[in-house]
């Protein structure tokens, strides 16, 4: 029996970049998945919940001009 490959659940590498390329990776590397992009000053307003079919990624508007500011991660 063969078993099923290990899904990746976290995306360190993006953090830096720009956050439509780190979207872009994450899609190629999890396409079941769907990637949510907001800038970092509405990551304490969103709602808390787990979802295993979501990716949120958070990027610094003002200081590094859209580029990723947090470890992207399945949920």
């Amino acid at each position: 029996m063969r078993s099923s490959p290990v899904k990746k659940m976290s995306w360190p590498e993006v953090v830096g970049i720009m956050a439509p390329a780190a979207a872009d990776k994450i899609n190629a590397d999890r396409p079941d998945v769907t990637v949510e992009l907001f800038p970092v000053s509405v990551a304490s307003t969103m709602p808390p919940g787990y979802d295993a079919k979501r990716v949120r990624v958070y990027f610094d508007v003002y200081e590094s001009h859209g580029l990723v500011a947090y470890t992207p991660v399945v949920g």
